[in-house]
């Protein structure tokens, strides 16, 4: 399926907090040409699921080409770059490992919660046989 433009609107639209100056159409297609030609292999026949996982992984490889060129233009990335990357990056393995095989580039690397992140203190539990099974209740 040859990209169109309502996939790059729908890239953009993902991005809003990109200037539009520092993430050109040309580009967003190269990175939309670049996830489709990853998914074909793989491609089903639900179109909207397939527009979904192209979006997802196109718009996370335009958020990397962003950063990359923000860094090499400005001398920094925004403050929230790494947090954002995660997510999108999270949201496009969410979409595409249920249609193919992940690398390594793509699986999130979420770091395990910390006990304050967590919300308070880790406890451990398990599993037991219920006494209630065997209550002649009846």
């Amino acid at each position: 399926m040859p990209p169109s433009i309502p996939y790059i609107q729908d890239i953009r639209a993902e991005l809003a907090d990109v200037p539009p100056e520092q993430l050109s159409d040309e580009t967003i297609l190269t990175e939309l040409v670049k996830a489709q030609t990853f998914l074909e292999p793989y491609k089903i026949d639900d179109e909207a699921f397939m527009r979904q996982c192209y979006v997802a992984l196109a718009t996370y490889y335009c958020y990397v080409a962003y950063t990359s060129l923000a860094e090499r233009e400005l001398g920094a990335v925004p403050a929230t770059t790494e947090t954002r990357l995660r997510e999108l990056r999270r949201i496009a393995y969410m979409f595409v490992s249920q249609i193919a095989p992940i690398d390594e580039e793509l699986r999130p690397n979420i770091p395990e919660p910390t006990e304050e992140e967590a919300g308070g203190s880790v406890c451990a539990s398990a599993l037991r046989e219920s006494v209630l099974s065997d209550c002649d209740c009846g």
